[in-house]
């Protein structure tokens, strides 16, 4: 029988970071609730109690982060590179994320981003937004600093409890959503979904939308995407001509009817009857439960010419 160590499980590469309040929230509740072999689990904040309520051994406490230019900041981040590169040792990704309306999650992401691609990782950023608001001025900011940016729009997640009751005692339904975003792209990556493939698959124009769900019994999968699907509609829906990818994690291996059911949905809800790229992952920790989150994007204008990003 062959020993499991750290880096021989499947969740081994990533590194999941929680941002703020809610992410570092969300973080928690993907620890106590043993998903993803509890293995990519962090938070960071500004908030020493917050931190440690979280329960996390990997936690990353920023104190005196500077305002006054990008290049003191720089300077900030270069000076913690011992505590990112323990983060980050042996990791490939780094999904980050959290409510890009949260000053807190606002001023860390797009430093931990950079710094984290620094030390030679692939960052992708889940982040909840309000449109037309600030967070989506600090989400075009992440653009530059991150590799891929997914936008849920904060009506899809209820609002967190109120202060009497502990994010940690009391998980906020919030809370719940974006982690179940989170675990489905960690599941989907760890499936086999390559952070390249997934970049090619949206490569276009404009903001990555993001559209969350989950799924319980026998029909799991296939609930949890009708729920992303059915939350994408309800903010507004794909153009016809947008490009789409999907992730899917449940608790055991799905069956081969059950894959052509997803693609068989998939290939109604795609615009332009372009097939989705459909990343499937498995994680024992969910029993009969089973995350989606659906993404889309315009492709680029064929009136405009575009160079890929370094």
């Amino acid at each position: 029988m062959t020993s499991t160590t750290l880096f021989t499980q499947a969740f081994a590469p990533y590194l999941a970071l929680g941002i703020g309040e809610l992410g570092a929230a969300a973080a928690a509740l993907g620890r106590q609730e043993g998903l993803a072999d509890e293995l990519p689990w962090a938070a960071c904040d500004f908030e020493p109690a917050r931190l440690i309520a979280t329960g996390l051994q990997r936690k990353l406490l920023i104190e005196g982060l500077p305002q006054a230019s990008p290049e003191a900041a720089q300077a900030f981040w270069a000076e913690r590179q011992d505590e990112l590169h323990a983060l980050a040792a042996k990791r490939t990704v780094a999904v980050l994320f959290g409510d890009l309306n949260d000053p807190a999650s606002a001023a860390l992401a797009p430093g931990l981003a950079r710094a984290l691609r620094s030390q030679g990782l692939h960052v992708c950023v889940i982040g909840a937004v309000n449109e037309g608001c600030e967070a989506n001025d600090v989400a075009a900011d992440l653009e530059d600093a991150a590799e891929l940016v997914f936008r849920i729009p904060k009506g899809s997640l209820p609002p967190p409890p109120g202060p009497a009751s502990g994010f940690v005692r009391e998980p906020s339904t919030a809370a719940r959503v974006l982690l179940g975003a989170v675990h489905a792209h960690l599941g989907a990556c760890a499936g086999g979904v390559a952070f390249d493939e997934l970049k090619t698959a949206l490569r276009g124009a404009g903001p990555i939308h993001a559209g969350a769900g989950s799924g319980e019994g026998s029909a799991a999968p296939l609930e949890a995407l009708e729920h992303a699907l059915r939350s994408v509609q309800a903010s507004g829906g794909m153009p016809a001509d947008a490009r789409m990818a999907v992730a899917v994690t449940s608790g055991r291996e799905m069956t081969l009817t059950e894959y052509r059911r997803l693609r068989e949905r998939l290939s109604g809800a795609a615009p332009a009857g372009e097939a989705a790229l459909l990343g499937i992952g498995c994680d024992g920790a969910m029993g009969d439960e089973a995350h989606a989150l659906v993404l889309w994007r315009l492709p680029h204008s064929p009136n405009v010419l575009c160079f890929p990003k370094p």
